[in-house]
């Protein structure tokens, strides 16, 4: 059913919606006429909740800025100032602090992040599971490790989400660290995560420990392209030893240098 409704439009309204892309500020208050229609928002065949309905004024629909940004995972902040919505699907460094990390919380995006300590099996291996911090008590999503019997996962997140195999920015790499009796892997894990469907999914593994190896950590940044710093144990101090790094071609990271450091 159609409807009709006289509303007073306000700064602080518009300042929250958007039509057809454009942000809009108006500095007076104005009466206009909108249609109401019971229109909804679908990404991907899923409807998006939004406590403020969407309108159509002079032909736009109008939609809440806010539940947009969210359900992409961008930051939004009203600046009073021009008057702007201000936009930014990129994590500073600060935002990852140390305490974030400490307390078992990574951060994927503005909207998402990884949680640690939610499960754990007997073997001490305790897993991640992604959350939607927006919205409290929401379904925790469980992410996959890789499974070998016998062997302790020392599972750690590497980036938030980046763009890697694909124009989506909804991938992320995880270190996989296996251990058992002395015996040690180093695998790299690269997941892509579906907003709309609430899935994870394990894109690739790749196992970056080589033959002759004897370091005590492989420490690894990066996304597309990898830098992975090599530790071995001097003096029972982890000294570095050498970098390696690698680029995502053809489906797989592929070594393009090697440096060891002086002694």
């Amino acid at each position: 059913m159609k409807r009709s409704k006289m509303v007073i439009v306000a700064i602080a309204t518009v300042s929250l919606l958007v039509s057809c892309g454009t942000v809009f500020a108006k500095r007076a208050e104005e009466m206009i006429k909108t249609r109401f229609a019971n229109i909804q928002l679908i990404v991907n065949g899923k409807t998006i909740q939004t406590k403020a309905e969407p309108f159509i004024y002079n032909g736009n629909v109008y939609a809440p800025v806010a539940t947009i940004a969210n359900m992409l995972g961008v930051k939004q902040q009203w600046d009073n100032s021009v008057p702007a919505v201000r936009f930014d699907d990129n994590l500073a460094d600060e935002e990852i602090t140390m305490g974030d990390r400490a307390a078992g919380l990574f951060l994927l995006d503005f909207q998402y992040a990884l949680v640690y300590g939610a499960q754990s099996d007997t073997l001490g291996n305790t897993y991640y599971d992604v959350v939607n911090r927006n919205v409290p008590q929401s379904k925790s999503i469980h992410l996959p490790r890789i499974e070998k019997e016998g062997y302790v996962n020392d599972f750690q997140p590497i980036t938030p989400f980046e763009r890697i195999t694909g124009p989506e920015k909804n991938e992320f790499l995880m270190s996989e660290r296996l251990s058992k009796q002395g015996e040690t892997q180093q695998w790299v894990t690269l997941f892509r995560f579906d907003k709309v469907k609430g899935t994870v999914t394990k894109v690739y593994s790749q196992r970056l420990d080589e033959p002759g190896d004897n370091y005590v950590q492989y420490a690894i940044t990066g996304g597309s392209t990898l830098t992975v710093k090599l530790y071995e144990l001097q003096d029972n101090r982890s000294k570095l030893a050498g970098v390696r790094f690698y680029q995502w071609m053809n489906g797989k990271y592929v070594k393009t240098e090697e440096v060891k450091q002086q002694q």
